[in-house]
């Protein structure tokens, strides 16, 4: 009888190491996996990535025992009168990642209905010069840029010359048309990942393939509860072309310009102000 004793209490011992060896492991694996500043680098281009309507201006990772949150401040394409914008996700251990962020706004239709890459469309081509044409003098927008074919990085700086800067904190890339079971088109704006010096300094497409370097295969859990599907992202990083941008303070003679390329499918107004 104490010995069937004696062997109980042994396996509950060992049960008791086993089970905090365990916890132990994934506690370390959370700190390793989700280390603040690569958290912060990943899940900012994650929730950018997710919500083009708005604008990332501040974002900060911090860690505890059971999880990893990403606080971030945004301002809102469209006319806001809301200030500042704040939100925030969470990952706990076990992968399931808890979002409070910004709604949808008026941008958000267009971005469901993009067309770039999808050939000319002499229609919505005629549609947008009418709306261009009218807008007043000393206009300025912000706008989506749908391009008729997909062009590389290259081919893009070539096409815009002068009139698109794809290393400023003003242009910002659409990575692919939509698909089935897509809800926009990828989206890329480096500097809500990179300082300032980086992101206009240094190729848009390269400093998207850094970002997809430090994307591990947890992230692609996290990233389904954004919207986000890992595989097509790298897939766009892999084919490094551009089917639109979206560009902000752009002026009306520069847009109607644009709008007159061959390169442009049609180009549709998000928001617009006036100088002077």
């Amino acid at each position: 009888m104490e010995r069937s004793a004696m062997d109980q209490k042994r396996k509950v011992r060992i049960i008791a190491v086993i089970v905090a060896n365990v916890i132990l492991s994934i506690e370390i694996f959370h700190f390793l996996a989700d280390e603040p500043e690569r958290f912060r680098e990943v899940y900012a281009g994650a929730v950018q990535m997710a919500h083009p309507e708005h604008r990332l201006i501040g974002s900060g990772a911090s860690i505890s025992l059971t999880s990893t949150s990403l606080e971030v401040m945004a301002d809102e394409y469209s006319g806001s009168e809301m200030g500042f914008l704040y939100g925030s996700v969470s990952m706990t251990v076990p992968r399931y990642l808890s979002k409070s962020l910004p709604s949808d706004t008026k941008m958000t239709g267009m971005l469901q209905s993009f067309n770039g890459g999808h050939g000319v469309d002499h229609g919505a081509k005629t549609q947008a010069r009418h709306e261009l044409t009218n807008l007043v003098e000393n206009t300025f927008a912000t706008a989506v840029i749908e391009l008729a074919e997909p062009l590389d990085e290259q081919q893009l700086d070539a096409t815009f010359a002068d009139l698109v800067h794809t290393k400023t904190d003003t242009s910002f890339l659409f990575l692919s048309g939509l698909e089935a079971g897509m809800k926009k088109p990828i989206f890329w704006r480096p500097c809500a990942v990179y300082r300032a010096d980086v992101c206009e300094g240094t190729s848009s497409l390269e400093l998207y393939r850094q970002w997809m370097s430090r994307l591990s295969w947890l992230d692609s859990i996290g990233f389904a509860q954004l919207g986000l599907n890992v595989n097509r992202l790298r897939e766009a990083a892999w084919e490094g072309r551009a089917y639109g941008l979206l560009v902000s303070g752009y002026p009306q003679p520069w847009l109607l310009e644009i709008l007159n390329m061959p390169a442009v499918r049609t180009i549709r107004i998000v928001e617009t102000w006036t100088i002077g």
